[in-house]
């Protein structure tokens, strides 16, 4: 059960990760808006304007719709253990 779990994070992860990457959320990778907010500060104001600009878009943004999905089918699968709840959310996240 634990490798058929770790199997599928491994398959998961990189689908997660690109998905943080196309929705702007990678590492170093400001939002627009908020190097606009600071432009023209330098040091720590700027740096405490973007953080606080990145820490408020990232309350409002909604959650990745596979992320949603993965949330929803742990959440059906409930107190299922072992082999049969791997195959549940093998089949859930499938769409089955």
């Amino acid at each position: 059960m634990k490798i058929m779990l770790a199997a599928t994070m491994m398959v998961l992860s990189p689908l997660l990760i690109g998905t943080a990457m196309a929705n702007g959320n990678e590492s170093g990778n400001k939002s627009p808006d908020c190097n606009k907010q600071a432009q023209g500060m330098t040091g720590n104001e700027r740096h405490r304007t973007i953080a606080t600009c990145m820490r408020r878009n990232s309350a409002t943004s909604s959650t990745s719709p596979l992320l949603a999905r993965i949330t929803d089918c742990n959440q059906k699968a409930g107190s299922m253990t072992g082999d049969v709840r791997v195959k549940f959310v093998d089949r859930c996240l499938s769409g089955q």
